[in-house]
């Protein structure tokens, strides 16, 4: 073949040579006639072409079978790492799966735990209510302002009203503070529910991702060779950065109901001892009203009675200066008697006027009648001051009794009628 190209070649220099002094020429050319073949060319052109046959035909057949073993170690290649791959897919549902159930769990032993706050949480708000009660305590210490005289007193029931109020106080913190902080829980829980639930509804999506995997075929109609943008390298964490990840949303979520469940027992001992407390002064205060009443009460009976005998003195000293008067106008006959009978017997004649027994006895009468109507009119002065006094007296104790009447009105029907609603009930 190489010796043919040869001749070939050297035919078409001897035909350039004979034509290029002819190119400046206007000539017509005549082509030449086409050149003869020796039989050894052509001997050795038929044996060439069959030995390149022959070698295509062997290299055909070691193509034929080089296809035939890459078939069949692509094809058993291909097959385990098809069995390989369904392996790690189911292996990977099972770990989605036994994930998720236990974020599941957990997610739900954190609704739970949530709800359960919240009914402290709403237990809390209706025991702030009670506190509203706090006006009732107010209201008996105006109504107590309201007092006149020596009632008008820093008792035990006052001293007893503020430390209600105190009490009051100290309760409203202490809930307002337990209230804050179950709020503060139910954040947290919230926030890992959230969590919780980013975790589960992600793994759901991986899950029924690989779940379609796992059923796909090679053979099935809509199967395309992937074209998308997505790269199919592309990951954004390893599979202990995956596991890392879950574990530490149920750890922080375990953690918050471990915070919540003690704070729970903290919120019932709480509600507990402010309704104690609570209860236990107004029954401290109502004992203070009760005795407080009872002493009024004692001391209202002790000025009626008082009130009834000095009454009583007024009409005697009453009657007592009426009989002292009726005395002093008796006195006043007898003594105008005896002065006209000294006056007449005055008028004897001479020798008659004489000093003599009736004379003494008349003069000793009248000085014993004046004697005595000093003494009655002194002691109708005294009896009279008396009078005074004791009237005085007696509006004294009608005063005091009106203050007792006004500060048993405030204390045992305004006061306790008030008080009436001051009932705790634990929530």
């Amino acid at each position: 073949m190489s010796h043919t190209y040869k001749m070939q070649k050297q035919l078409k220099e001897e035909q350039m040579l004979l034509i290029k002094p002819l190119i400046n020429e206007n000539l017509v050319l005549v082509p030449p006639g086409q050149s003869k073949f020796t039989v050894v060319d052509h001997k050795f052109d038929s044996k060439q072409k069959k030995r390149v046959s022959e070698d295509q035909q062997i290299l055909a057949d070691r193509v034929l079978g080089e296809s035939d073993r890459l078939i069949d170690e692509t094809r058993l290649l291909t097959d385990q790492w098809k069995r390989e791959s369904d392996f790690r897919l189911k292996e990977r549902l099972v770990d989605i799966q036994f994930l998720l159930d236990e974020v599941k769990r957990q997610k739900t032993e954190a609704c739970k735990e949530e709800e359960a706050l919240k009914v402290y949480r709403n237990r809390l708000l209706n025991t702030k209510k009670l506190l509203d009660a706090e006006h009732i305590t107010k209201q008996c210490i105006c109504l107590r302002e309201k007092r006149v005289g020596i009632d008008l007193v820093d008792d035990e029931v006052e001293k007893e009203l503020k430390r209600e109020l105190n009490t009051f106080d100290g309760c409203r913190l202490i809930l307002d503070e337990t209230l804050s902080q179950i709020k503060e829980q139910i954040r947290r829980l919230r926030a890992s529910n959230y969590l919780l639930d980013r975790d589960v509804f992600n793994k759901d999506q991986s899950y029924h991702i690989d779940e379609v995997n796992l059923t796909m075929r090679p053979n099935q109609q809509e199967m395309n060779v992937y074209e998308g943008s997505n790269s199919l390298e592309n990951y954004n964490t390893t599979p202990k950065e995956w596991e890392k990840l879950t574990l530490e949303n149920i750890q922080n979520a375990a953690k918050e109901l471990n915070t919540a469940k003690p704070l729970r027992s903290y919120c019932d001992v709480v509600l507990k001892q402010v309704i104690e407390d609570l209860t236990n002064q107004v029954s401290r205060t109502n004992e203070a009203f009760l005795k407080r009443i009872s002493e009024i009460r004692y001391a209202k009976a002790a000025l009626e009675r008082i009130h009834n005998e000095t009454a009583t003195k007024v009409n005697d000293i009453t009657r007592n200066i009426t009989r002292l008067e009726k005395e002093l106008a008796d006195k006043e006959g007898f003594l105008a008697l005896c002065q006209t009978r000294l006056a007449n017997r005055a008028y004897r004649p001479g020798p008659e006027l004489c000093k003599d027994n009736v004379h003494k006895t008349l003069s000793q009468e009248l000085q014993t009648l004046k004697e005595t109507v000093e003494s009655l009119n002194k002691m109708l002065v005294e009896t009279k001051a008396t009078l005074r006094y004791l009237l005085h007296t007696q509006m004294t104790q009608e005063e005091q009794i009106n203050i007792k009447t006004n500060s048993l009105k405030i204390d045992d029907v305004d006061c306790m009628t008030a008080r009436e609603g001051l009932k705790f009930t634990l929530f």
